[in-house]
């Protein structure tokens, strides 16, 4: 992996970057700190991470450190260097799930989205209770205008019932099916979970041609925690 280019360095963690150092020094040819020190100085911004580089490729199967090394580059925007690290988590093991999220993710940020969901649904396979990938997946589908998005959504939420985005999309998925009565069932467990969230759903149910149209944000509320 090539030198990547990082921003100015953050304060508020040079303690940590210090602490890795010396983890780093105490036991120089062990993966773990190698990596760790990397994913720091890349995820706030020293450059000297890039003399490090180097030195991971003394571990390619090493998953769980280009695990961590994807998700930092993923957080500083490094797509590219982040689909790599990806990628070595997947050579070094194929079913981890959490590598083939992340290799979704930097797909559909680079506007690869067939290949992202397909990576997704790899995830989800592997592990059928990644709720996030689940999520993901909706999201994804959504952004290809597939009609599965919203079993996405379920399922996501099947997993893990406080999701409040994955009910919210799919309270807007069940009103472009004109499913109505789906799409307040699905609102209604997004205001559950975050009733600050009343307003959005009413915009949403009053933006959309099979919507509707509540007087008031109280008779919502009132349809919206009606017992199903």
């Amino acid at each position: 992996m090539g030198p990547v280019a990082v921003p100015a360095a953050d304060a508020t963690v040079s303690a940590a970057i210090s602490r890795a150092r010396q983890a780093l020094a105490a036991a120089p040819d062990a993966p773990e700190p190698l990596f760790a020190l990397c994913a720091l100085l890349l995820g706030q911004g020293d450059a000297s991470a890039n003399d490090l580089l180097p030195k991971l490729e003394r571990f390619r199967t090493y998953a769980p450190g280009w695990l961590r090394l994807g998700e930092a580059l993923f957080a500083a925007r490094h797509m590219d260097a982040a689909a790599i690290a990806f990628g070595r988590v997947l050579a070094a093991e194929p079913a981890n799930a959490l590598g083939h999220a992340g290799q979704g993710r930097c797909l559909r940020e680079q506007g690869r989205l067939k290949e992202a969901a397909a990576a997704f649904e790899r995830a989800v396979t592997v592990m059928p209770g990644f709720a996030k990938a689940w999520f993901l997946l909706g999201l994804v589908r959504d952004d290809l205008g597939a009609p599965d998005a919203a079993a996405a959504y379920r399922a996501a939420l099947d997993v893990d019932p406080s999701l409040h985005e994955a009910a919210l999309n799919l309270g807007i998925a069940c009103q472009e099916a004109n499913d109505i009565d789906g799409a307040l069932l699905a609102y209604g467990q997004a205001f559950k979970t975050r009733p600050e969230s009343l307003g959005r759903i009413a915009h949403a149910l009053s933006s959309s041609p099979t919507g509707c149209v509540f007087l008031d944000l109280d008779g919502l509320r009132q349809t919206l925690t009606a017992p199903a």
